[in-house]
């Protein structure tokens, strides 16, 4: 958008409401999303939901799990078999194709989420914001963003439909 700014002789004149109220208005309107809510999520949520996760004593399952990044299939939903708390496959749900070992490694279990957020907290990022399943306690959804600096850094992990075996 472009704006032209033209001169008026200000003889007599009061400022409009417009030039005068308009930053106040901005300034209101935008101070709190200056503020540092995302930095860490709620550690007691946190906790609640890995005790939640813990107590239900899921060891074999299997999720949806999209990473958005800048990386190999990034943006792409997989679904992942975990058994025994180890990922044992993963196949692209677009093509139906199994993943390599070594692309399978890219995603986390469960566990590996909550992890992944206390190393993300850890690292004071920019930006840490994270949902929880409200039935198991797993991680739905982590949206890291290391540094406000650094472009492509940023990192969401969606998990979703978990079903036990």
């Amino acid at each position: 958008m472009r704006s032209s700014v033209h001169a008026r002789p200000s003889v007599g004149r009061f400022p409009s409401v417009r030039t005068t109220l308009l930053p106040v208005i901005l300034l209101v309107c935008l101070l709190p999303a200056c503020e540092d809510d995302s930095v860490a999520p709620n550690p007691d949520a946190h906790f609640r939901a890995k005790q939640v996760w813990k107590l239900a004593g899921v060891h074999d399952y299997d999720f949806t799990q999209r990473r958005d990044c800048y990386c190999v299939l990034g943006g792409r939903e997989v679904r992942l078999e975990v058994r025994g708390d180890s990922l044992r496959s993963g196949i692209l749900m677009a093509d139906s194709s199994a993943l390599s070992k070594e692309l399978l490694q890219s995603y986390c279990t469960v566990d590996s989420l909550f992890s992944y957020i206390e190393m993300a907290r850890a690292a004071n990022p920019a930006s840490l914001v994270v949902e929880y399943d409200s039935l198991l306690g797993y991680p739905r959804r982590i949206s890291v963003d290391f540094s406000v600096n650094v472009a492509d850094d940023e990192f969401i992990y969606w998990s979703s439909d978990l079903k036990t075996r």
